[in-house]
């Protein structure tokens, strides 16, 4: 069961994954960011990523695509997400809304945005 811990922040190759077996094989995608900002910047957040969500969903059609705020902290969001493969993934990590957004998260996240991919085609099995 391939699991690959990646942190999408790394000054390498931010949103790549060094596995090339997974090209064709559904991928889902858990990541986790704390973001602080103003309680003014609050609407700007939800603003910007209502827009990176609907734009995903328009351009890309991914299986599943959600952004969940932790009730317990403020500051905490989930993403959850399922892609039909990586290739998908890696188009999805460099279009211009993805970067647009990183954008104007980055100069307020308390630390670098975690994520694990899986391919869920070897795990539906167990």
């Amino acid at each position: 069961m391939p699991i690959i811990n990646h942190n999408l922040n790394s000054k390498n190759s931010p949103f790549t994954m060094q596995a090339s077996a997974l090209n064709e094989q559904q991928i889902l995608v858990i990541a986790s960011m704390k973001i602080k900002f103003a309680e003014q910047e609050r609407s700007d957040f939800y603003r910007v990523t209502k827009t990176l969500i609907q734009k995903t969903i328009m351009i890309e059609n991914p299986i599943q695509y959600t952004c969940c705020e932790n009730i317990n902290d403020p500051t905490d969001f989930t993403w959850n997400e399922t892609w039909p493969s990586k290739s998908a993934l890696d188009q999805h990590f460099s279009s211009d809304h993805v970067q647009e957004w990183l954008r104007w998260v980055q100069p307020r996240l308390i630390e670098p945005i975690k994520a694990i991919f899986v391919e869920t085609t070897k795990t539906t099995a167990l």
